[in-house]
């Protein structure tokens, strides 16, 4: 349009102006979806070069585009080619380009300018001043502006408050703020009803700060101070305090919150409701967030997108795709169009129940609706491909995210780099890592740790541990279940020296060990028939609270087994079903396999092998 403008401007020269003079500003200004700001200004400079007179608000509307884009420089320079007197609007965009550009000395000009002209500055001029104020901290000079307001006859409203106490709670100085605050609540003369909205309002500010950072304790003794004064909190208090408790996992408190809402006749408005609903479906206790949901409709709060989102993550989270189909259902129904995150919800919770295919069905349904895939959508898809050994899909897919301007992440290749190593792909695998590192995406501890785990199944120790000294050196992190990857590959591999040797550095780390952990060297010992060292495990692990699993059960009557320990290995089993702990087939095959190696008149081993049986048999029959 701004090119079109200057070639009529160039062949027509003088006669544009007089069609424009006639109706181009109105039809400009009457049209927002043209009020881009290349074409504010270049309607400013022909309104200023047609010499003829225009009301000032038609250079209002100009100035305030200008405004609306943070062009404020421009805007100052419009200012000062006005073929119009200013009023009271023009000369509040003006000082509103002075605060923007902490330039408030000028700011004091505009208002001095104001008064010269004998217009009578309003509440958003002094508003406005204000905020220039507390932008520079000056806030002595911000309180002088509001009581000059008070003496001119201008009533400062809740914008004016708020900025001034949202400038105040950046110090983060909440003794200050308070003492301030009681200072200049005392010397208001007004009504009481001034009194407490001021209260309010200084409440209100402070409150949300505080908890804004975090600093939860010290807003609950402000809140105290303020009930002492006699002024309760409103609804953007509770809502604030409702907020932060639901994040943080504290829904007691909330919920205390919530019953003194409703005791005092205060009802919970929508953020209120999106806090409960959130803190619910992330617990998984959709019965509740369902509740609630519920209770927000019966008093008239219509759910909203945010709202939807909340119940479809629940929903998946506990593996109930018919609730999720009913919530979407229940959006349509509402006018409420599902957009990216809603379908990446519905993506993984298919992919979890491993419904492969009809989340590949939303992706397509996505695209043909206009709703653009994002990086979570491909990586949630490219992991479900993965999972299902289909690297050639998750290659297209792979190619498909780099066309549409989607950069692969740490989270793509760790997906592409599991699958690999579970098809014992490794040095395609290690390449894969490589490349991405040039491509400046670091491997993280997964990357690192899948890998380590990919060397050690197909029995390349060394390989492993090479891997597990370049974390070491890149300063990747190493946790208990990269430790627990390679103490395991080592222990199949009979290397128990050397599982020995990380099992100890780990607990010098301060890494604890766990289960895995112990039933991996446990195994190892039992293989090597080292018995003693194997009990003493066995005894560590149970004096740091572990409980042995079937895994490490089994390893031990394997061996005892497969040394001819018969007696030692049904003693083994007993404590094992004392304990609670099934055997499954794997214990049965490992018993089956030590018997079948030795005399088949074997007592012992038949009543072990007919009490495994009896036990997994009565195991599927509950299943």
């Amino acid at each position: 349009m701004h090119f079109k403008f200057l070639t009529l401007q160039i062949v027509f020269g003088p006669t544009l102006h007089r069609r424009f003079r006639t109706f181009t500003p109105l039809l400009f200004l009457d049209k927002p979806k043209t009020q881009s700001v290349d074409d504010a200004i270049s309607f400013f400079e022909a309104m200023v070069s047609s010499n003829k007179p225009h009301p000032i608000w038609q250079w209002n509307k100009l100035l305030a585009i200008l405004l609306r884009n943070h062009r404020y420089h421009d805007a100052i320079r419009m200012y000062t080619k006005l073929h119009a007197h200013p009023d009271i609007h023009t000369f509040s965009m003006l000082l509103n380009c002075y605060s923007a550009l902490n330039c408030v000395g000028y700011g004091f000009g505009v208002l001095g300018l104001i008064l010269k002209k004998g217009l009578v500055p309003n509440v958003v001029v002094f508003t406005t001043l204000v905020k220039g104020l507390c932008f520079q901290h000056r806030f002595e000079d911000a309180f002088w502006v509001v009581g000059k307001m008070e003496e001119m006859g201008c009533s400062p409203n809740d914008a004016t408050w708020g900025t001034l106490y949202n400038g105040l709670c950046s110090l983060e100085d909440w003794e200050f703020v308070v003492c301030l605050s009681n200072k200049m609540i005392g010397g208001i003369t007004a009504v009481s009803s001034a009194v407490l909205q001021l209260n309010l309002i200084c409440y209100r500010a402070i409150i949300h700060n505080l908890i804004r950072n975090g600093s939860i304790d010290k807003a609950e003794q402000i809140m105290a101070v303020f009930r002492a004064k006699g002024i309760l909190p409103d609804v953007f208090v509770y809502n604030s305090f409702i907020y932060f408790w639901c994040r943080a996992g504290e829904i007691d408190k909330a919920q205390s919150m919530y019953s003194e809402m409703n005791k005092r006749g205060i009802f919970p408005d929508a953020f209120a409701y999106k806090s409960f609903i959130y803190y619910w479906c992330g617990a998984g206790e959709m019965d509740k967030a369902n509740s609630m949901l519920s209770e927000m409709k019966e008093r008239g709060i219509f759910p909203d997108l945010v709202v939807y989102n909340f119940m479809l993550y629940g929903f998946f989270q506990v593996g109930e795709l018919e609730e999720a189909w009913r919530m979407i259902g229940e959006m349509k129904k509402n006018g409420i169009v599902p957009n990216t995150m809603s379908c990446n919800l519905f993506i993984n919770g298919l992919l979890r129940a491993g419904e492969l295919e009809y989340a590949m069905f939303i992706f397509h349904e996505m695209k043909e609706n206009a709703i653009s895939p994002d990086i979570w959508t491909y990586n949630s898809l490219i992991y479900g491909l993965c999972l299902t050994g289909d690297l050639k899909e998750a290659r297209c897919m792979f190619d498909e995210m780099r066309k549409n301007g989607i950069s692969p992440n740490v989270v793509t290749y760790n997906s592409i780099i599991r699958s690999l190593c579970l098809a014992a792909e490794l040095q395609v695998a290690y390449r894969v890592s490589c490349g991405m590192e040039r491509k400046g995406i670091p491997p993280d501890t997964i990357t690192y740790t899948t890998l380590i785990h990919g060397f050690c199944q197909v029995g390349n120790w060394n390989g492993a541990i090479d891997l597990f000294n370049e974390m070491k050196i890149k300063g990747i992190c190493r946790n208990v279940i990269t430790y627990n990857s390679l103490i395991h590959g080592l222990c199949r591999a009979g290397e128990l020296e050397h599982a020995w040797f990380y099992f100890l550095e780990m607990k010098k780390k301060e890494i604890s060990p766990d289960v895995l952990t112990y039933s991996s060297l446990v195994h190892g010992f039992c293989h090597e028939c080292m018995f003693e060292d194997a009990k003493s495990i066995l005894s560590e692990m149970k004096s740091n609270g572990f409980s042995p699993d079937v895994f490490t059960y089994t390893s031990i009557i394997g061996s005892l087994c497969k040394v001819g320990d018969w007696k030692g290995a049904k003693h083994t089993l007993n404590h094992m079903l004392e304990h609670g702990v099934k055997p499954n087939d794997i214990t049965l095959y490992v018993v089956r396999t030590a018997w079948s190696k030795q005399s088949s008149n074997n007592e012992t081993a038949q009543f072990i092998v007919s009490v495994i049986k009896e036990q997994i048999t009565a195991a599927k029959k509950h299943t």
